[in-house]
């Protein structure tokens, strides 16, 4: 699938449309990195961010039916899958960060480290394929949207309490809940995730809800479970990802929960 892609980008640089009669709004996306905190600890490409999705408003404006070119169909969603003349729908990017690894095949400098690029999205009209740009400018900073009061915890004092806490005729049951308050730093509404989730056998990622939450109000919470059940000893991370209502303006916010502590032969 992978060499697939890889050969079809290639092909897409070669074609252009000199007036788009496709609308895809927005056409530029800025995607910033948070540099601050716990960022500092996890280089963008350690960043594990392949899932998120990104929802783009698309009108056709032919006088003919668009769909996504079937090579790419997993990596772009159009809803409906065929977009009539004057009809509107939404295109899903799917995966960014994957779709935007693949493509680092094709070039000598990772995405990551271009301040600007274009991810070139083929659809097809009248048998024809016809390639829509949408820019994506990067930026290493702290988060543009909001302020982010805490985003690494380092948790053996916690874990300690814990376990001194279980009687030694119990097992141990690490279960520790935290919150993350963010401040909204703009004036317009913005998209957060309602809560992550970490279970002790589901890997060093926190798991994002997938039910998100808007807000245009100053302070937003967001919940943090860690299910770690027996184990002690851990370190688990997660993406934090911010975006305003339209998918123009993007923060991606590292987190990193972790304890060293360990006592698993109670005296």
């Amino acid at each position: 699938m992978k060499a697939v892609v890889s050969l079809l980008f290639l092909f897409l640089i070669i074609q252009s449309n000199a007036q788009s009669l496709i609308d895809i709004l927005p056409r530029t996306i800025h995607l910033n990195f948070d540099t601050t905190g716990a960022s500092r600890y996890a280089p963008v490409d350690e960043r594990n961010f392949g899932q998120f999705n990104i929802r783009l408003d698309i009108a056709n404006s032919s006088n003919s039916d668009i769909e996504i070119d079937s090579n790419l169909k997993y990596s772009f969603i159009l809803v409906p899958k065929v977009l009539h003349p004057d009809e509107k729908g939404i295109l899903i990017i799917n995966a960014l960060g994957q779709l935007l690894s693949i493509r680092d095949k094709n070039d000598t400098i990772k995405w990551y480290d271009k301040k600007e690029y274009n991810l070139q999205i083929p659809f097809t009209m009248n048998g024809k394929l016809a390639v829509e740009n949408i820019a994506f400018i990067n930026t290493y900073e702290k988060p543009k949207l909001v302020d982010v009061d805490t985003t690494i915890w380092q948790l053996d004092t916690v874990v300690k309490q814990i376990v001194d806490a279980t009687p030694k005729s119990k097992r141990v049951e690490v279960y520790i809940h935290k919150q993350i308050t963010v401040k909204n730093r703009t004036k317009e509404a913005f998209i957060y995730p309602e809560q992550f989730v970490a279970w002790n056998d589901s890997g060093d990622w926190l798991n994002g809800e997938s039910s998100c939450f808007q807000i245009a109000t100053r302070i937003a919470r967001i919940g943090i479970d860690l299910n770690m059940g027996e184990k002690q000893r851990f370190g688990v991370h997660a993406n934090l990802i911010i975006h305003s209502i339209d998918y123009s303006n993007i923060d991606i916010i590292f987190l990193k929960l972790k304890s060293d502590y360990a006592n698993y032969a109670r005296d």
